[in-house]
């Protein structure tokens, strides 16, 4: 998009060295005050922070206005509701200075992010530097990562960078000569910084990159990216067309490298899929109202997937998702959509309930009677409780013992100590076991078997807990295995995890060529991979013997 002739007439005049800093917001009323907060202690002075609301119907105009009578720095800018993309325009038209960066109003920067790129621009046209991802609004980095420099042509950035995901327009520094009259594509709401960032390179474009992480992106489980289908998820699928054709028209000999083309195709071809996957999630009657969006998923699929040079550059388990929507858009959505109506699967922020008091959920792979492990089992759950009387909690804990032998754990212990619940078994829902298999087989997602077999242990929230009780844990393969999916189910869900009274084989910890035992026998997974999968734990009880030893060295 470029300046009209009339918009031209009217720029300001630049002032020279000055950094103007661009902030749309948009109902930002509970970070904006920090987001800008950071950028005032910025150990760079020669600045000016220009914040467009976006027609925010929250208290975020007003917190500017404040900010602004109290910051000589800070100009508020107001207009109807017309997107980001016109908000960091309009900032645009009205900035001054040299340079121009752009920060959203959740984020937040270091105090040295501004000095260190403006010191990075000096030879180069553009500067960036590396971000960190926080889940809570306006959070200041820690500014951690390496100090390497890279530096490069707007060719080579495209190629290495840009195609590899660094599609960001924040936490970058650019000079105002070289964005010149262009502008970001209004309308988009996924991938305008993108196309914007593309138009701005040239082939003689210099950039200069610190992997430093002195941005922090907030991850925003509201984000556009986050949120139920709507026509406008198919913006990401627009926003690599477009790039596509700039890139041919402009730097032809990237369109011409194989490796350049098939990375392009499969960016298409998962954009087309993650579209799809909201798709999904719609009721088939919803999903009717779509039947264009659907062909033009398809067609993209069936010019893109089945190129070798495309599927080579695919993240694992797109290539066959792809293929099963291109046979049968139908069977896609009827085994998709079904399994993300089954699956508790993983959440947003916004999406998990906090727990209600302390629940903690202790899970066996088998009766506990079959492992012996009675008197662990019972001597956690007393002490649980008798914990929650000598504090004096008006709440008692809501401890769950998940098993696959009910009956036989309910000999032993008494219900006045927990809540004895019993693993789903794919024995009693055979559909869904086909569906599960075939979109396990599909994706590649091993955790989707333990997920369904886990269920009753969420009940509509996540507990704060999740131990794992057992002798010989660590001893069989299939065990290693069904342990270390679900340490990771449990994780991925915001749940503590902690491993107790167990004994871990020795050989499971060593690569086969150290003495170790082989992957197959380790339920497939590396030596190193266990060893991960055991740090992922807060806290390990396992019996002092020699893999204990080799455990804590």
């Amino acid at each position: 998009m470029t300046l009209s002739e009339s918009q031209k007439e009217i720029q300001k005049d630049i002032q020279k060295g000055k950094i103007s800093v661009i902030i749309p917001a948009c109902n930002a009323a509970d970070s904006i005050v920090r987001c800008v907060g950071s950028i005032l202690r910025s150990d760079f002075s020669n600045l000016e922070i220009l914040i467009i609301d976006d027609g925010s119907e929250d208290e975020t105009l007003t917190h500017c206005q404040t900010l602004a009578g109290e910051h000589k720095q800070i100009r508020v800018l107001h207009q109807e509701n017309s997107g980001v993309s016109a908000a960091r325009n309009r900032g645009l038209d009205e900035a001054v200075g040299e340079y121009i960066t752009f920060v959203d109003a959740d984020d937040a920067v270091t105090p040295q992010m501004l000095s260190i790129l403006l010191e990075l621009i000096q030879d180069s046209d553009i500067a960036g530097c590396g971000f960190e991802q926080t889940h809570e609004a306006a959070q200041v980095p820690a500014g951690g990562g390496q100090n390497a420099v890279q530096r490069m042509t707007g060719e080579t950035f495209i190629q290495s960078q840009l195609l590899q995901g660094d599609t960001r327009i924040w936490s970058k520094l650019l000079r105002r000569a070289v964005i010149g009259s262009h502008r970001f594509l209004e309308g988009l709401t996924i991938g305008e910084d993108m196309l914007f960032l593309l138009s701005v390179i040239q082939p003689g474009t210099q950039i200069t990159l610190t992997e430093q992480k002195l941005y922090g992106y907030y991850v925003n489980p509201r984000g556009a990216m986050e949120k139920p289908f709507t026509p406008s998820y198919f913006d990401q699928i627009t926003c690599w067309e477009l790039a596509e054709k700039d890139i041919q028209q402009r730097f032809p000999q990237i369109s011409q490298d194989r490796q350049c083309a098939g990375r392009i195709g499969a960016l298409k071809v998962t954009a087309a899929m993650l579209t799809a996957g909201k798709l999904s999630a719609l009721s088939s009657e919803k999903r009717r109202a779509h039947q264009e969006e659907t062909q033009r998923i398809r067609k993209i699929l069936s010019e893109e997937a089945g190129k070798e040079d495309v599927k080579t550059m695919l993240p694992a388990g797109y290539a066959e998702k792809a293929g099963l929507f291109r046979i049968s858009p139908d069977l896609y959505f009827l085994i998709y959509g079904t399994m993300k109506k089954m699956r508790t699967g993983k959440k947003s922020p916004e999406a998990v309930q906090a727990p209600s008091g302390q629940r903690i959920v202790c899970y066996m792979h088998a009766g506990s009677g079959n492992h012996g492990c009675e008197a662990i089992v019972t001597g956690l759950l007393t002490g649980l409780k008798e914990a929650d009387r000598q504090n004096q909690r008006t709440a008692s804990q809501d401890i769950i013992l998940l098993t696959n032998s009910a009956e036989e754990d309910r000999r032993y212990l008494p219900e006045s100590i927990c809540s004895i619940r019993e693993e789903q078994k794919f024995s009693e829902h055979r559909i869904k076991h086909v569906l599960y298999y075939l979109y396990r087989k599909v994706t590649g997602d091993r955790e989707s078997f333990l997920r369904f077999r886990y269920q009753p242990a969420f009940a509509g929230q996540n507990p704060a807990a999740a131990v794992s009780i057992g002798g010989d844990n660590y001893c069989y393969p299939i065990m290693v295995q069904d342990l270390i999916l679900a340490n990771r189910m449990f994780r991925s869900q915001g749940v503590k995890t902690l491993l107790l009274g167990c004994s871990i084989e020795p050989a499971l910890l060593l690569p086969e060529e150290e003495g170790g035992l082989p992957d197959s026998e380790r339920g497939g997974f590396t030596a190193s991979a266990l060893l991960e999968d055991l740090n992922r734990y807060e806290r390990i009880l396992a019996r002092e013997s020699l893999t204990y030893e080799a455990l804590k060295k």
